[in-house]
């Protein structure tokens, strides 16, 4: 799903305000990579995986660098856009030699980071120079040596994070260090803000990746809450409650440029208040929770099947779908307003499916300004494949499921007011 269109304060110009919001997600949903290489820290596991995927469905040639490299083999192994670079990105001539086995970079990520948590009483100056080292040092050497080898047109974006906004309770040293990203950031683009070259840093919350694991594990082991409430009291802290992908691929060969990463993000509810909390309302956290990690999961591998077996998009699945179940054709707007996981942006994907010969576009003979659009007999007879297929994946996700369960869930869906 690419990032929602936010709902806009009532003022003068909003309408057109819309307009130009919409125009933009339709341009980005159509933009490629093909051509351009793009090197990632950190591009072993959690957000780095996910970027390297996204810009690797997107054309890219992607290079992930990490220390370990039985991690950064096993996600190069899946696409041949991606190769694997061993580096520590907290040494100078580590760096160096990643970025000359790379080969010029257009893009440059510098991902990589560690966490850590404990009262600042008991940091120790190692721990404070290790979370320096990898979250701030790490990011300078990436970001200063990746400017050096861009002659012309090149992206840099550095990995910070809500903590480099805003301060967070016992990890001050990882803190410091992101405020020290956003400041890098910050400078460096107003340094070469004449050149072809754009600085940006992307602030995300606590994603679902390994580094949010190992804090939950430190919060349940400090604390003795179980993971569950652990993972719970992160989520209700989280910023991204309601924030998509920042920077991946939408598996239409488009990449979405966005307020923060997606690493299956799980959101948490903005009503936890610690021990205020009822023990029915931690429930009901803890099954929100549940519902989404089963969504997310789903979906993603809805995606992947999708892509495995079919070298097709859930987007254009969607799409399929909407125009598959209104035979006679639906205006662009009326099948925007169908979608259920494209948000609504389907100009990008209609123009793909119409130039497979998937689907065609007729002009209203009542008002010629109306298109309509339609699945063609290929396209028809295409998803009428790809349905069954789906359908029998969908089987497989949920076979564990009784015909009870599927009943009571239903019910249950029903009364909370939307099926």
């Amino acid at each position: 799903m690419l990032a929602r269109e936010w709902p806009l304060p009532y003022l003068p110009g909003r309408d057109q305000a819309r307009r130009l919001m919409q125009k933009q997600q339709e341009q980005i949903q159509g933009m490629t990579l093909t051509g351009k290489r793009v090197l990632i820290t950190g591009g072993g596991s959690g957000a780095g995986e996910n970027l390297a995927l996204g810009f690797a469905a997107a054309g890219a040639e992607v290079v992930i660098a990490g220390r370990r490299m039985a991690a950064l083999e096993a996600v190069a192994g899946r696409t041949n856009s991606i190769r694997a670079v061993q580096a520590d990105v907290t040494d100078e001539a580590s760096v160096a030699a990643m970025f000359a086995a790379a080969g010029p970079c257009d893009v440059v990520i510098a991902n990589a980071g560690a966490a850590d948590s404990g009262n600042m009483a008991q940091v120790t100056l190692a721990r404070w120079n290790a979370m320096i080292a990898v979250n701030l040092t790490g990011v300078f050497l990436t970001l200063r040596d990746g400017l050096n080898q861009m002659p012309g047109w090149g992206r840099l974006i550095s990995v910070a994070s809500t903590a480099g906004l805003k301060g967070y309770a016992k990890v001050a040293p990882y803190a410091a260090a992101k405020h020290g990203v956003v400041g890098l950031t910050r400078s460096l683009a107003l340094e070469i803000a004449k050149r072809p070259i754009t600085v940006n840093a992307i602030c995300p919350g606590f994603l679902d990746t390994p580094m949010t694991d190992h804090s939950v594990k430190v919060i349940a082991e400090k604390t003795g809450k179980s993971l569950d409430l652990s993972r719970a009291a992160l989520a209700a802290m989280n910023p991204q409650a309601a924030v998509d992908c920042a920077i991946r691929g939408n598996g239409d060969g488009a990449v979405a440029l966005r307020a923060g990463i997606r690493g299956r993000e799980r959101a948490g509810a903005g009503h936890c208040r610690g021990r205020d909390m009822s023990d029915l309302s931690k429930r009901r956290l803890k099954m929100w929770i549940r519902m989404l990690g089963v969504t997310r999961s789903a979906e993603s591998s809805l995606r992947e099947f999708l892509r495995v077996k079919h070298g097709t998009t859930l987007p254009r699945f969607d799409v399929m779908a909407a125009l598959f179940r209104h035979r006679d054709g639906v205006t662009m707007s009326e099948l925007s307003r169908m979608l259920l996981v494209s948000n609504g942006n389907a100009t990008a994907v209609v123009d793909r499916l119409e130039r497979d010969g998937l689907v065609r576009r007729t002009q209203s003979e009542a008002d010629r300004r109306t298109v309509f659009v339609a699945l063609t007999p290929n396209g028809l007879e295409q998803f009428e494949g790809l349905a069954a297929d789906h359908e029998r994946e969908i089987g497989r996700l949920f076979g564990g499921m009784s015909e009870a369960d599927l009943d009571a869930l239903t019910e249950i869906l029903k009364r909370m007011g939307k099926p």
